[in-house]
């Protein structure tokens, strides 16, 4: 039977297969892409999230200080990608111009 694993080697090991910054900013932006994007450019026009891309957690704020400690708090071993939330761009009807 395996013994359990702390939190602490689970992060060991997420750090290692999340190893560069750029996988993590990839991540980052896919999560936000998929589970937050719409409904958040909707409600939090220029505010900022963090995801935190291990428990795809979202930390929304007005400043990206406040953001980043706001998911330290709730997440003190995540690994964070900020985003700066905008409305997608509209066309000269009113549409948007992203489907």
């Amino acid at each position: 039977m395996k013994e359990p694993r702390d939190d602490q080697h689970e992060v060991m090991i997420a750090r290692t297969h999340y190893s560069s910054d750029q996988i993590i900013a990839e991540r980052g932006e896919q999560i936000y892409e998929e589970r937050f994007q719409a409904d958040y450019e909707q409600h939090y026009s220029g505010q900022y999230v963090v995801i935190d891309i291990l428990t795809k957690s979202a930390y929304v704020a007005a400043f990206p200080e406040e953001a980043l400690n706001k998911a330290n708090a709730m997440v003190p071993n995540g690994l964070f990608h900020l985003v700066r939330i905008h409305t997608p761009p509209l066309s000269s009807d009113g549409s948007s111009l992203i489907p």
